[in-house]
């Protein structure tokens, strides 16, 4: 459910710009488990600082 404290909520934004573009970039999936994009490019947009939030930095290994 969509609420006005959502469009201030940061960390509503991301999952609710892939509600609201889904069908601009989702692909059809086909036989075999691959999708078909029918000239779309998939693309995946975060920062380093999630990155590093989730994984850690590069180097610690």
């Amino acid at each position: 459910m969509h609420t006005d404290d959502d469009e201030h909520n940061p960390d509503r934004t991301v999952p609710r710009l892939m509600e609201l573009t889904r069908h601009l970039w989702q692909g059809d999936r086909q036989k075999g488990g691959h999708h078909y994009y029918d000239g779309r490019i998939p693309i995946i947009a975060t920062g380093l600082n999630q990155l590093r939030r989730e994984f850690g930095p590069p180097w610690d290994s």
